[in-house]
């Protein structure tokens, strides 16, 4: 069974590059998908299907990242494992601390 979730990661301060975050909606890979199949696939779960999707317009960015997982896991539960998956990932470029919100939504609910 699958079940479908929109990632929604809101960059609380400027980033130093947009443009190594942003993807045209519809594009299947990015440094974003990555965090987030990261994050599942760390869980023993399978995504099988992701995408961004048309995020906001605004400032400081707002994006939003389609995923299908093959699996069972609730959004709580999914949000801390993206959020500990962007801190791993923050630490690797040397930024102990991107400020960023993540939400998530289920969309079989």
């Amino acid at each position: 069974m699958s079940n479908s979730y929109v990632v929604s990661i809101r960059l609380e301060g400027p980033p130093e590059d947009e443009d190594d975050l942003a993807r045209d909606p519809g594009t299947k890979e990015g440094p974003l998908i990555d965090i987030v199949r990261k994050a599942v696939e760390g869980e023993g779960l399978t995504v099988e299907d992701s995408g961004y999707l048309p995020g906001p317009k605004v400032f400081p960015p707002h994006f939003l990242i389609g995923v299908e997982i093959k699996g069972d896991i609730n959004t709580e539960r999914l949000k801390n494992i993206v959020q500990e998956q962007w801190n791993i990932k923050a630490q690797e470029f040397n930024d102990p601390y991107i400020p960023v919100d993540i939400t998530v939504q289920d969309l079989d609910d």
